[in-house]
């Protein structure tokens, strides 16, 4: 594990510091190759003055927030080492750092603990090792699932070259919003993205992220659109009162550099974003590679049903910006709807096989949704399939398109 520690005394009385201490980091951390994503923390200890004028909890708030919002720019995790003697809190380990993704516990038994928990510990300080003393530490998962990253330097993903190629990440969390900022009924909530996570900050046409909602208070759904274009009437994924669901989503991102999420609930609800990679900007030409779209439904059967164990075309190129020539997939979001049986949905290329494979699965009564990448058929279509005994809705809502 690598750790960059910023701690300078005189700086705390200052909160504009923060900043100029995360950007040595950072120039620091890229200097050594250090890779995006991993987790670089600060040594937050012996704060409570600079030796003439006291620190207030404001200031080092301040100061803590503006050196993380650096690092999280520059692609890695920001996190702190907790030590002693220390201006702040438990509470203001676990809600005022906001910007502050992971800790570090020291062993000093009067150091405050995040009610979240750690992702690494020491049992110990001062302990004997080869003649010399050590403070040990180790590793473990916190309370939100958090967890060491960066214990190596990882073989090197390769950046895409041509328009609307994938840029692969190690996953990344960029967005949790418990412990404070749950998303309220109705509510919307803007995530920045460009320069976060390992996403770069210019040439990105769309991102690859996965979205959870955790919690709901109400039965609802979810719907991921770029932040400079109207909502669309489209979902991402859907959820029951309590129950936590993921889905991966693959949306543009608005000209501001953030998207946008809905919660189509009437309940408060908290939100994970986890980044997985990104797309390059420009018109999509190269085989295999990706035109981004705004979410856009091109199927409803609600009202005229797909029958048990039936299958069903639909038409996918020349529509919601799909080009009518030149596809060799799409990419949509499929929902069954209130299905009437256990079941599955399969969707595939028209004019082949029906595969022995399915999208999603449902349970009765229970709504659900899945992002998939299906081959179009040489008509420009895709069948779809219900593997249920029952009735189903199906919804389709098509997010983007693969070159052929």
């Amino acid at each position: 594990m690598v750790l960059f520690q910023g701690f300078y005394q005189p700086y705390w009385t200052n909160p504009a510091k923060g900043t100029s201490r995360g950007q040595l980091m950072v120039s620091n951390a890229q200097l050594v190759g250090y890779p995006h994503g991993a987790q670089v923390f600060l040594n937050l200890e012996d704060n409570l003055s600079d030796g003439v004028t006291p620190t207030t909890r404001a200031g080092i708030i301040q100061w803590v927030q503006n050196w993380a919002a650096v690092v999280q720019a520059a692609g890695y995790t920001p996190g702190v080492y907790v030590g002693n003697p220390q201006i702040l809190g438990a509470d203001d380990l676990t809600s005022g750092l906001t910007n502050v993704s992971v800790f570090w516990r020291s062993a000093s038994g009067s150091a405050p603990q995040s009610a979240r928990g750690y992702v690494l510990r020491q049992p110990s300080i001062s302990a004997a090792a080869c003649g010399t003393t050590i403070d040990i530490d180790t590793s473990g998962s916190d309370n939100r699932g958090a967890g060491l990253v960066g214990a190596g330097f990882p073989r090197g993903l390769t950046a895409p070259a041509a328009a609307g190629a994938l840029g692969p990440l190690t996953p990344a969390r960029i967005l949790d919003t418990r412990g404070g900022g749950a998303l309220g009924p109705l509510g919307i909530t803007a995530v920045p993205i460009l320069g976060r996570g390992g996403i770069p900050s210019t040439g990105v046409s769309a991102v690859a992220i996965n979205v959870t909602a955790v919690n709901p208070a109400a039965g609802g759904f979810l719907t991921v659109w770029p932040s400079s274009r109207t909502q669309p009437d489209a979902s991402n994924l859907n959820f029951a009162p309590g129950q936590t669901v993921p889905n991966l989503v693959v949306v543009p991102v608005g000209t501001d550099g953030t998207i946008k999420i809905y919660n189509g609930s009437f309940g408060a609800m908290d939100l994970l974003v986890d980044v997985a990679g990104y797309y390059l900007d420009g018109t999509p030409t190269a085989a295999g590679t990706l035109g981004p779209l705004t979410p856009t439904r091109i199927l409803d059967t609600r009202g005229g049903a797909l029958g048990g164990v039936s299958a069903r075309a639909l038409k996918v190129t020349g529509r919601a910006g799909v080009p009518a020539s030149g596809v060799s997939a799409v990419m949509v979001n499929l929902t069954a709807v209130n299905p009437t049986a256990d079941g599955f949905a399969t969707a595939w290329p028209s004019g082949t096989a029906l595969p022995t494979a399915s999208n999603l699965n449902f349970v009765h009564s229970r709504t659900v949704a899945n992002l998939a990448v299906v081959p179009v058929g040489a008509d420009g279509k895709i069948m779809l399939f219900n593997g249920s005994p029952g009735p189903v809705d199906l919804l389709a809502d098509v997010v983007g398109y693969i070159a052929g």
